[in-house]
C-alpha cells in the first residue's frame, strides 16, 4: 500500500495526520510525495526525475532505490516501479491506483504506466463542477413526507 501526492510535504504529512491520526504512516508501506503528477507518470530518464529523501524541513540527499517504510518527494514513475517489483518479488505487479484528478492521476497513469485507475469524483460534486441531484428513487427537499419519492 502505498501513498501518492502531488501536495507538499508539510501539507501532506498534516493532511494525513488530521484524518489518519498521529500514526498514519503506519497505513503505508511507503510514501511519495510531492511528485509533480502528472511529470511523475511521463518520465522516460529516471535521472532527470530522481526521489529525494526528506527530513521533516528540506529535502537532503538524492536516492536511486527505494525502501519499504520511508518516505520520499518527488522522484517518477519508472523507479517506483522497480521498488515494486522488488518489494512484491514479481516482474510485471499491479497496481490499482485512486485519484481525483483526470489530467494528473487517472489518465496519465493508465497510459504511460499501465496501471489500473479508480477515478474518484467525490471532490467534484462538492465543488459543483457536477450537479447534486438526488438518485432515482430518492426523496428530494421537496416531498410531501417521508413515504414520498420523486423519480426521474
Amino acid at each position: 500500500m502505498f501513498l501518492l501526492t502531488s501536495s507538499t510535504s508539510d501539507f501532506a504529512c498534516d493532511l494525513t495526520e488530521h484524518i489518519l491520526g498521529a500514526d498514519w504512516m503506519d497505513y503505508f508501506d511507503i510514501t511519495l510525495q510531492y511528485a509533480r503528477k502528472p511529470g511523475f507518470f511521463k518520465t522516460q530518464d529516471p535521472s532527470e526525475r530522481p526521489f529525494f529523501k526528506f527530513d521533516d524541513v528540506e529535502k537532503t540527499k538524492e536516492v536511486t532505490e527505494l525502501q519499504t517504510g520511508q518516505c520520499y518527494i518527488e522522484g517518477n514513475a519508472q523507479t517506483f516501479y522497480e521498488y515494486l517489483q522488488k518489494a512484491t518479488g514479481k516482474q510485471q505487479p499491479k497496481v490499482l491506483y485512486f485519484g481525483d484528478s483526470m489530467r494528473s492521476d487517472i489518465h496519465p497513469s493508465s497510459v504511460h504506466v499501465n496501471w489500473q485507475s479508480v477515478f474518484v469524483l467525490e471532490e467534484m460534486e462538492v465543488e459543483e463542477l457536477i450537479p447534486n441531484e438526488p438518485a432515482v428513487g430518492m426523496p428530494t427537499d421537496q416531498s410531501d413526507g417521508p413515504n414520498t419519492r420523486t423519480v426521474r
